[in-house]
């Protein structure tokens, strides 16, 4: 078979329609620069080195990783596909003053505790979350959950109760 210029062109051409990342770095927080980029409907990866803080986001939606850390602790970390979490997931955000300014009006300011998200985004397995931990399954509350109370004058844990779920409805409280 003989080649000809008239058969090379007919040749499809394989051609990457990949988009490249934003990589963005801000020397200072200045208010208000998650819930912009979100609102902006930005696509990329973002990191603000002075706050030891990264995203992905795709079309203004996390989509990837997120993580804060202060003072050598994770204040958060998770994954998320189409602004939905999966896998680990740590949100102590509230032991961070800046946080309830940068994750204001997100599904961040939404999860607080730490623990597992499974592939639907349902809580899954054992929960550590501000006044209370125990264990999900696919977003049920199930079995012995601890409540905390603290005694507002000493900050100090003075009460735990214990409550028993099953399938998300309270059976046994104590």
């Amino acid at each position: 078979m003989n080649f000809n210029f008239y058969n090379l062109i007919m040749i499809p051409l394989m051609v990457s329609c990949v988009i490249k990342p934003i990589v963005y770095q801000q020397v200072d927080y200045k208010g208000d620069i998650f819930y912009g980029d979100i609102g902006k409907k930005k696509t990329g990866e973002f990191f603000f080195p002075n706050m030891n803080f990264s995203y992905s986001l795709y079309n203004g939606e996390l989509d990837g990783k997120i993580l804060l850390i202060e003072k050598s602790d994770t204040i958060l970390f998770g994954n998320f596909k189409r602004n939905q979490p999966i896998g680990k997931y740590i949100n102590r955000s509230d032991q961070c003053n800046r946080c309830k300014y940068i994750f204001r009006k997100t599904v961040i300011e939404q999860i607080d505790g730490e623990g597992i998200f499974n592939k639907y985004s349902q809580k899954h397995g054992y929960w550590k979350e501000k006044y209370r931990e125990g264990n999900y399954n696919n977003g049920k509350k199930n079995g012995v959950w601890k409540i905390y109370r603290y005694n507002d004058l000493e900050n100090s844990e003075n009460t735990i109760n214990e409550v028993i779920y099953r399938n998300d409805s309270l059976i046994i409280n104590n």
